[in-house]
């Protein structure tokens, strides 16, 4: 939790959310992984099911970003239609698979917001930042259905 400090050059707001998804990824039993950046660090959180990285959070331009790999979201479309339309967008921005990297193939996954199907590259995962606590909260709900789902 030390190098989480690192993280306290973030607003106070910002600072106690990075504080609260560290929590979550703690209570789902994630592997914790501290890398440094340049100007900071990366906490990346894997599942500890299969070993694939959950999400990960860093400071960028002295806010916070982060990464989550939000792959199933068909099995939580209910929680996910009451995301408001920061979420959405965020997760609709997704790059769609083109099948830019060799192994994509066997690694589709599709889901659907809005009732719009999305397919997304696999490696590029959803970024999420500049949200209000309301949408950091339910980001960090939609993590924990994410791990469940598989």
């Amino acid at each position: 939790m030390d190098k989480l400090d690192s993280f306290n050059v973030l607003l106070d707001e910002e600072y106690e959310i990075a504080k609260t998804l560290h929590q979550t990824g703690e209570s789902l039993g994630c592997k914790i992984v501290f890398k440094t950046r340049p100007n900071g660090y990366r906490v990346i959180f894997n599942k500890q099911s299969n070993r694939k990285v959950l999400f990960w959070m860093e400071v960028s331009d002295n806010s916070l970003l982060v990464k989550a790999n939000l792959l199933h979201i068909d099995n939580y479309i209910e929680k996910m239609s009451s995301c408001s339309g920061t979420i959405k967008k965020s997760i609709a921005a997704t790059k769609e698979c083109e099948n830019c990297h060799p192994c994509c193939g066997s690694l589709h996954v599709s889901y659907h917001i809005d009732s719009i199907k999305h397919t997304p590259c696999y490696f590029k995962g959803h970024y999420f930042s500049r949200m209000n606590k309301t949408d950091w909260d339910m980001l960090s709900d939609l993590i924990v259905l994410e791990n469940n789902a598989v």
